[in-house]
């Protein structure tokens, strides 16, 4: 992995591992945080030395997302067939597991990072939020999102007359 000033291009620093790392690249809190299939790494953003690996209740680790010092990582089951079906949440200062949420559908991706909240999409329909203090998340359905229709008062008068909207 190498690390650039993003003004310059030029080489701030550029580290080897001895493992193939086949996760996105998060930073939070000047760490830097990948993983290979089975370690969490946290680098120093500055200088690329690590600060922590760790490995997650033996699991594969997937995608990374970090919001101020909670690092959420998916995870696959090392069963045979298993997809992503956890999440786990990781202090992102000290590498202890903060908790680990299991869902029985298949959980897509991390969708975004806003503040200090990580929207995980699962089961195609449903928004997982999650903030560095909660260990239940704030379920968004899309489902009502799609069929929920703006306050009145929210419609543009001039959209609505160009579209046909009824504005009373």
């Amino acid at each position: 992995i190498n690390a650039a000033n993003i003004s310059t291009g030029e080489l701030k620093w550029s580290r080897g591992f001895s493992r193939n790392i086949n996760s996105n690249v998060a930073a939070s809190n000047n760490k830097v945080y990948l993983s290979s299939t089975d370690l969490l790494f946290a680098l120093d953003k500055n200088t690329g030395e690590e600060i922590f690996n760790i490995s997650i209740l033996e699991n594969s680790i997937g995608d990374i997302s970090a919001a101020g010092n909670l690092i959420l990582t998916l995870l696959n089951s090392n069963e045979q067939n298993s997809a992503n079906n956890s999440i786990a949440a990781i202090d992102g200062n000290t590498g202890e597991l903060m908790w680990h949420f299991k869902k029985d559908m298949y959980i897509d991706d991390m969708v975004a990072v806003v503040g200090n909240m990580i929207y995980v999409n699962y089961g195609g329909i449903n928004i997982l939020g999650f903030g560095s203090g909660n260990s239940a998340p704030v379920i968004i359905s899309m489902a009502n999102i799609q069929t929920a229709r703006p306050p009145r008062h929210h419609v543009n008068p001039i959209l609505a007359e160009a579209s046909g909207i009824d504005r009373g």
